[in-house]
This record gives structure tokens, sequence and C-alpha cells, in this order.
């Protein structure tokens, strides 16, 4: 089914990376009645599948881990070296190569292979969604990382270089001149990328595409807000995702096109272990005399298609889960949303019953 923005609609972003997937630990081992570790949770999962060559490689984390714990993740592999930046990068501090992180880690936080003799000066031990890393590697390996949705953005700091990625639709990759179209702070796109061990300035942003799993060093020209051709929001994103429960069983959420062009949107919800979650979303109808039109809900069985929308419109979607059908104290599916721009976003859906809870 498809849908245009009605002109009413078209008249009107990370958060602290407190997971909802991880929050939800206690309270899904207390709906099952389990006690010790955390468990992996009723998803939905997916794995990111990430492609490293011989030597470094700039990546990034758009998932939560179930595994967080780099000893763990790690173990086995030819990775040896995984390091995250812990402030933003101004031009005087900009590095050439990867490996002039070693003799000077200031501003760097490192994780090194037990292995290694200089394991003792780790201070990485973690995992986190919608964060970029560099990583050593001793050889061409596939990354398999098994987690679970969480909304997040990019979180820029003024007149720095950011080191940042994006989730991108693999299906539809857009150009950096493209993807930063609106980006004001961005407006004279400064992009870094890793080639063969050095960053390399993209001369050429109109040519190139920005890769799914990739991190970049971007330039911000002030403050930004910058999320992507498609700003999203909703009233739980500073929680990660879309909470719902027995007193709430509708949430808004608004798609805005921020670019200079317009861009359709598909809208797709896949379920987790502990059954379907039973989401709908409002429409109006043709009704009765006495009521011409009436507000209806539409399961959201399949995909839904949404646009074009026009640029700085937006596209109000009321989305409720029926409370009368769920029979699980957890009960989770994952919200995908793809634009034409080649943006992808990922948002939990989670209902929490706590009168379904079993002792």
């Amino acid at each position: 089914m498809t849908f245009l923005p009605e002109d009413s609609l078209t008249k009107k972003f990370c958060a602290p990376m407190i997971s909802l997937f991880v929050g939800l630990s206690c309270y899904i081992q207390s709906a099952n009645g389990q006690t010790g570790d955390s468990p992996e949770g009723n998803g939905p999962f997916t794995t990111q599948e990430i492609a490293l060559k011989k030597g470094w490689n700039a990546i990034y984390l758009e998932l939560e881990p179930i595994n967080n714990q780099l000893n763990e993740v790690f173990a086995g592999t030819p990775i040896e070296i995984v390091s995250a930046y812990s402030r933003p990068v101004t031009a005087m501090e900009f590095i050439d190569s990867p490996d002039e992180i070693l003799p000077d880690r200031k501003h760097w936080n490192v994780w090194y292979a037990p292995s290694r003799e200089d394991a003792v000066f780790s201070n990485l031990s973690v995992l986190q969604a919608h964060h970029c890393y560099l990583v050593f590697s001793n050889e061409a390996y596939d990354l398999n990382i098994k987690g679970a949705a969480f909304f997040g953005n990019a979180q820029w700091h003024p007149n720095a270089f950011n080191f940042v990625g994006f989730p991108i639709d693999s299906a539809g990759k857009p150009t950096m001149t493209q993807f930063f179209d609106s980006a004001l702070a961005q407006s004279e796109l400064k992009i870094y990328t890793l080639k063969q061990g050095n960053w390399v300035l993209v001369t050429q942003p109109s040519a190139e595409m920005i890769e799914p799993n990739t991190a970049y060093w971007v330039y911000s020209d002030g403050a930004s807000d910058f999320t992507g051709p498609i700003k999203v929001d909703f009233n739980d994103s500073s929680r990660g995702g879309m909470v719902y429960n027995q007193n709430v069983s509708s949430k808004e959420l608004v798609l805005k096109n921020v670019s200079s062009f317009p861009q359709s949107l598909t809208l797709s919800l896949v379920h987790g272990e502990s059954g379907q979650l039973p989401v709908s979303y409002l429409v109006r109808s043709l009704g009765s005399v006495d009521q011409p039109i009436e507000v209806v809900a539409q399961p959201l069985n399949d995909d839904l298609s949404i646009g074009p929308v026009e640029p700085g419109a937006s596209f109000k979607l009321n989305l409720q889960v029926d409370q009368e059908l769920i029979s699980s104290a957890v009960t989770s599916a994952t919200l995908s949303i793809t634009s034409t721009a080649g943006q992808r976003i990922d948002i939990p859906m989670v209902s929490l019953r706590s009168d379904l809870v079993t002792e």
C-alpha cells in the first residue's frame, strides 16, 4: 500500500548509549523465570557482516552486539588491535595513518589481543552500537557480529573532524554528495577515507559512494545534528527504541525529508523469537453517512510504501500495538525504514507487560 503525505502533515536527533537490548536483560530474565548471566533475549537479531582487509580497517558498528566483550568477540580471529577515538579531532591533530596511534595513544582507547606483550596497556573492553573503530587484522577476514537493532545517530562535535559512520542501504548506496545534500555544517565536504592504511581526502564526493560498515573522518563546520536525508523522531528516541506496555499502545513516528529532493520510503517489520508483535498503523478511510471519514487500524503485515515525500515535508505515522493480542511479558520486533536516498534506519519496537511476568 502506498501513501502520499497529506497537506496538513507537510506543515510540520546519539543518545546516551544505554542499549534498549541490554537494558531489558533483567526484565527478560524475570519474565522467563531465569536467573544468572544476561540471556540473549528475544531478538530479533541480525548479523552485521564486515569484510576486513589485511592491515588497518575503519569500521562502523550499527547494531548492539549480543556479546560486546572484545576478548571474547575477537578470540580465535586474526584481529590484533581495536581502537576507538575518545574526543573530536581538530585539523592540527589529524593523523595520516592508524600506525601513528601505536607510539602515542593520546585520545585513543585501545584493545590489544591478549596474546600480545602490550595487552597490559588495553583500556578498551567493549563494543557499542553506532560507534566507529579502527581494526587491525593480520589477514583478510570476514567479521560477523550478531546483535540487535538500536536507534542512534552520529554525534557531531563542532569545528572538528568527527569519526563517524552511517547505516546505509547496501542495495541503494548514495554518493557522498547526495547523502550530505542538506547538511549545512558539512556543505563544503571534507571527508577522509582509509585506503591502503592511509587516510586519503575524498576529492570527488559526487562520484564516491558511502559504504555500509565503514567509518570516515568528516569535518563539521560548526554545530550539527545531521543524521541523514531522512530525520526520524519519536518520543522514545533517547531510549533507543519504541517501548509499549499495557498502558501505552500507540506512538507517533515522524519522518522528515531534510534533503533538497523528493524521497520515497519503505517500512517493513522483522519479528523476534517470542512471536509476532501485532503492529498496525492508522489510516483514514471512507465511512458511513454519519461519519464520512473514519480512522481505521491497518495491520503492518506487508511492506508499507510512503511517498514521494517532498523536500522539507514530514510524514506522520501512528503505530499501534494491539495489547489484547499480546501473551508474553516481552514481545519485540524491528521496524526497518529505507529511503530512495540510500539511508536505512532500524528501530526496535518492544512491548513490556509486567502483568504477564511469571514468578
